[in-house]
């Protein structure tokens, strides 16, 4: 609950229209149920995102898939340092917490050799998220893969994401492609669920030739309705944090991913791979968010319906803050808030029953929090009193364990 408020406290600093309405709660009925609130709330955040005034790059600096959704222009957005210039691509880094993510829009012919280069400073590989219909050409957009595929059988020998070090104008560093490797996620048998390994030649004009490779995860999942459903948003999640996470180690474990000292300006160590989608803010997002609340479900943060339901908005809040249309419809949140009922479910049924001491302290713990809510003065004391000594204790455990912990 912590952490919830501290996120929304910070939305709240940046004109929250949550905090704006809620001065006309007066006239709003007694009664409402989940969804009108949720709904409520959705409107209020969209009127927000809408009367926001975005800074954008223009199109010719930044091209994008579709006129409609432009690159922004904020601390947010990911960026390349190349010769003293920003070399901005559609996508942003959001921090939930301490993780990190990167979202970002689909690479297209124009943008394909920057996110490329971006994936491979980074060295987490990238995610694209498409519809099964891509696989069955159904639709024009190509995948990345596809067009990399193009690329290589038009020419063996071209050079892709060519860049000047800064500071070192007379050196030129290039990759080329030179081959793709098809993998099989384990435990996965759909023909939509399938990774790749891209190897790239480096050549710095004053070292050997090297060979570096990106590890890709595409996911291919039905968007009905311009829907993710829940389901599909555990499966692309599972499928990131477990195989897409592999082919990262593996690619790792060879030393074949280059770090150089220009590197990419918004990665940090704690940031996974750079997901995409098609627009680069719909399902990406959707499951960044799943992913980070997911989490604190594990960590026991996140207990109830009403606890995901107050920080999945909060989370949402925070992303809209730093990319618009962040997740993009009251659809896609209200499948979202099923897939996290569903994570809560599973981990209350695995955890072991609590024990009669456990049972005795969570009893008092609910009575302590109904005497500060409801209670007298007097009660209330007693109350915070009560929790403030389960924190202390709380306290002098971490303590005595980092002390047992340190080496000798």
């Amino acid at each position: 609950m912590e952490r919830a408020n501290s996120a929304g406290t910070q939305f709240a600093s940046r004109s929250s229209p949550v905090a704006a309405n809620s001065g006309a709660a007066a006239s709003v009925p007694a009664f409402q149920s989940p969804r009108t609130k949720l709904a409520q709330w959705w409107n209020a955040l969209s009127a927000w995102g809408s009367a926001k005034k975005w800074a954008y790059y223009s199109l010719s600096k930044v091209p994008s898939i579709s006129p409609s959704f432009p690159c922004p222009n904020n601390e947010h957005t990911l960026r390349l340092a190349d010769n003293f210039e920003d070399k901005p691509i559609n996508g942003t880094s959001i921090k939930f917490g301490q993780d990190g993510y990167q979202i970002g829009q689909a690479p297209t012919v124009e943008t394909c050799g920057l996110v490329i280069r971006h994936c491979l400073e980074a060295g987490q590989g990238l995610v694209q998220i498409v519809s099964d219909t891509t696989h069955n050409r159904k639709q024009t957009t190509k995948t990345l893969v596809e067009m990399l595929r193009a690329e290589l059988n038009r020419s063996p020998t071209t050079k892709l994401c060519g860049f000047s070090l800064p500071f070192k104008k007379s050196f030129e560093h290039n990759y080329r492609l030179v081959g793709i490797f098809d993998h099989k996620p384990r435990g996965y048998n759909t023909q939509y669920q399938r990774q790749f390994t891209l190897v790239f030649k480096s050549r710095l004009s004053y070292i050997p030739e090297t060979t570096v490779m990106v590890p890709v995860t595409q996911i291919g999942l039905p968007f009905e309705d311009r829907t993710l459903k829940a389901k599909d948003i555990k499966l692309a999640s599972d499928l990131i944090a477990n195989e897409h996470s592999r082919l990262v180690k593996g690619v790792a474990a060879h030393g074949n991913v280059i770090k150089l000292d220009m590197g990419c300006l918004t990665i940090k160590k704690n940031e996974g791979p750079l997901i995409v989608s098609k627009y680069g803010h719909g399902r990406n997002a959707t499951v960044v968010t799943y992913q980070a609340l997911l989490k604190r479900i594990h960590a026991d943060e996140l207990r109830n319906a009403g606890m995901i339901r107050e920080a999945l908005q909060h989370a949402i809040e925070e992303g809209r803050a730093a990319r618009p249309n962040f997740i993009h419809s009251l659809a896609q949140v209200e499948q979202l808030e099923i897939a996290l009922l569903n994570a809560l479910r599973i981990h209350v049924n695995s955890k072991p029953p609590p024990t009669e001491l456990e049972k005795l302290r969570d009893k008092k713990i609910d009575e302590a929090t109904y005497k500060i809510q409801y209670g007298s003065l007097a009660e209330q004391r007693e109350g915070i009193e009560f929790i403030a000594s389960l924190y202390a204790e709380a306290q002098k455990s971490r303590m005595r364990q980092a002390a047992t912990s340190q080496p000798e």
